[in-house]
């Protein structure tokens, strides 16, 4: 009977480490951050022709911009001008949403915490805050009404601190990649 008690122990603990292993991720956590590893329904590193839709906007070489007029401007209740998808030699490498004009950008805020946990807050920088996932970074800027900014990018590689400048009706940024280690970067 002894014997008969602790098999089934085992078989129950053994049972559910193996349950754990195949339970989803859940929000809350830089490993939920990690887990998407894209935004929506695109993955980071997936090729320009997987990702249905995309409308070129700019072209720069090895950097193209794109957006997707289907696309709901709308993430974490908060209405978005745009959302912006940035290809690197052909592979989606950043995403970059923009809130609305006028649009108070803090539930969006509050929504990626709600993801990802808790932000680090930029020592330099008021307003700006960041998630380090181990394979995908966000950063979130917000400076009052309409001027809200989310990017999110694969931690292989990271924007450089000299942004290009794009002109539209207020200035936009561009994402210039440059790779964290001596290696080529893999996208």
């Amino acid at each position: 009977m002894k014997s008969f008690l602790i098999l089934s122990l085992m078989l129950l603990v053994i049972g559910k480490l193996g349950a754990a292993d195949n339970d989803p991720v859940k929000p809350g956590s830089l490993a939920y951050l990690d887990s998407q590893y894209g935004f929506r329904d695109l993955k980071f590193e997936q090729e320009l022709a997987a990702c249905p839709g995309m409308t070129l906007v700019e072209d720069s070489g090895d950097l193209k911009f794109y957006a997707r007029p289907a696309d709901a401007l709308e993430q974490g209740g908060v209405k978005l001008k745009s959302i912006e998808y940035s290809f690197y030699k052909g592979k989606l490498a950043n995403v970059m949403l923009t809130v609305a004009g006028g649009v108070d950008p803090t539930p969006l805020f509050k929504s990626l915490q709600t993801d990802y946990g808790t932000a680090q807050q930029s020592p330099n920088k008021p307003g700006k805050f960041y998630w380090f996932g181990k394979k995908v970074v966000v950063d979130y800027i917000g400076e009052g009404a309409g001027r809200g900014t989310v990017g999110m990018w694969a931690n292989l590689c990271k924007p450089s601190k000299k942004l290009t400048a794009r002109s539209e009706s207020k200035s936009r940024q561009a994402l210039t990649l440059r790779c964290r280690r001596s290696i080529a970067c893999p996208l």
